[in-house]
């Protein structure tokens, strides 16, 4: 295989990959980028069997927010304490939760 015919085929490999996923398992192109998105916040050890990744997925969404008041890492850890004592809100709900943290510590 050539150079250039290598670069160009791991450069094919690596624009369709979100294409490639969303349509093999039938998911949103969204929902694939906030995967691939949500190891980038998470460790292994912080993403629990027990907490959905839809919650992770709100939670990353409020992140940067969350960073800017310096509260992301406490929300990793209540979110998943929440988890692990099966005491999840509802997920409608918890991003509710979120904005309110957001907006409460928006006026200190």
């Amino acid at each position: 295989m050539s150079i250039e015919y290598e670069k160009l085929w791991n450069e094919y490999e690596i624009t369709n990959y979100t294409e490639a996923i969303s349509r093999d398992f039938g998911l949103s192109k969204d929902y694939i980028y906030d995967l691939l998105t949500v190891v980038k916040f998470f460790k292994k050890n912080e993403v629990l069997d027990s907490v959905y990744f839809s919650y992770y997925r709100a939670l990353k969404r409020k992140r940067r927010d969350l960073v800017r008041l310096g509260l992301f890492e406490k929300e990793k850890k209540r979110l998943n304490k929440m988890g692990k004592e099966n005491k999840l809100p509802g997920r409608e709900q918890y991003k509710k939760e979120l904005i309110e943290i957001i907006k409460n510590n928006l006026k200190k």
